[in-house]
């Protein structure tokens, strides 16, 4: 990592938006993988529905 002094404030200050983006993301990816599951349960319980009539 680079040394505080080293580094421009402008750019501390996008480095912290940076994360602040990466971290709403995250937790945005998490909301949709923990309501995807439901979906690809109700996917899965077709799919065994068709290969039954088969």
């Amino acid at each position: 990592m680079f040394e505080p002094h080293d580094e421009p404030p402008q750019l501390r200050t996008n480095a912290k938006w940076l994360w602040f983006v990466m971290i709403a993301l995250l937790i945005a990816l998490a909301i949709i993988w923990a309501l995807d599951p439901e979906v690809e349960h109700n996917q899965n319980s077709a799919e065994h529905s068709v290969l039954a009539e088969r």
